[in-house]
């Protein structure tokens, strides 16, 4: 992506979504090194580790189990809108995953469950990903006026929306104080400290103004890349040619698209009454 923004100008947002929802617990700790500020996903637990992710777990902002490294969720428009719902309810994010299938009849399907959502009685702002991402946090105000958030991704967005100046108190879940190089607001470096697993940083912020804070990890692996056999570069490419040449085929073939739409309605199912 950073070759791509070179070539091109095209800006890119450093967040990961886990081609076909499949991650390993470990990846979490290489994302956070490599400069990602968090991942958004759908599976939320890895595929090689047990036991599973929490129930607990999943109702927090995003998902912090795995290095500290945070994983916002999302659903499928077929999960239901009253799942959406349950997620507003909870603070989460409302983030909705699309396909080409989902554009068949001019997105006449999408529009009218985006509607049903605005319909629901709750404030909805719609933004990039990045940005709810960034403002994808928790806060509560003191009684001395002090703001004091709780960070969940390694980017935030921080507003004052009094007139006047705000001393606000930023925390974040960290268990390796270690591994964090610097902390920045507004592309200032901010001391920070290190306390009970909790990073911890303090800034004041005019009325009427936002800023972006950054926590930033030190690249503890570098540019080595691991050696990969031709073998396992034709695996890659074939999966990666083979599974857009479904989803095209989804998009274009109707009874193939209702096939597979019954057939993931049938693995929710059952996955529900597990």
């Amino acid at each position: 992506m950073k070759k791509h923004q070179r070539r091109t100008g095209l800006a890119h947002e450093p967040l990961m979504i886990f081609p076909q929802g499949a991650f390993s617990a470990s990846s979490a700790i290489v994302l956070k090194h490599n400069g990602f500020i968090a991942a958004v996903n759908t599976e939320v637990s890895p595929t090689d580790q047990l036991p599973k992710t929490e129930i607990g777990e999943t109702w927090r902002m995003a998902i912090l189990k795995y290095g500290d490294f945070a994983i916002y969720t999302r659903r499928y428009m077929f999960h239901g809108l009253c799942n959406f719902a349950f997620d507003v309810l909870l603070g989460k994010p409302c983030l909705i995953v699309t396909h080409h299938a989902d554009f068949r009849n001019e997105g006449r399907e999408l529009v009218d469950f985006i509607d049903r959502l605005n319909s629901l009685h709750l404030s909805l702002t719609w933004r990039s990903l990045g940005d709810v991402v960034r403002r994808g946090y928790q806060q509560r105000f003191l009684k001395d006026g002090t703001q004091k958030i709780r960070m969940f991704g390694n980017e935030i967005i921080a507003h004052n929306a009094g007139p006047v100046s705000r001393h606000i108190v930023a925390e974040k879940v960290e268990h390796d104080p270690g591994g964090v190089d610097r902390v920045e607001v507004a592309a200032q470096q901010v001391p920070f400290t290190s306390d009970q697993g909790l990073l911890r940083f303090e800034f004041d912020l005019g009325g009427h103004v936002s800023a972006q804070a950054s926590g930033v990890f030190k690249d503890i692996y570098g540019d080595r890349r691991p050696k990969r056999h031709l073998k396992g570069k034709i695996k890659v490419a074939a999966r990666r040619y083979l599974c857009e040449f479904r989803d095209e085929t989804q998009a274009r073939v109707p009874w193939l698209y209702e096939y597979a739409r019954k057939a993931r309605g049938r693995g929710t199912r059952v996955s529900e009454a597990a």
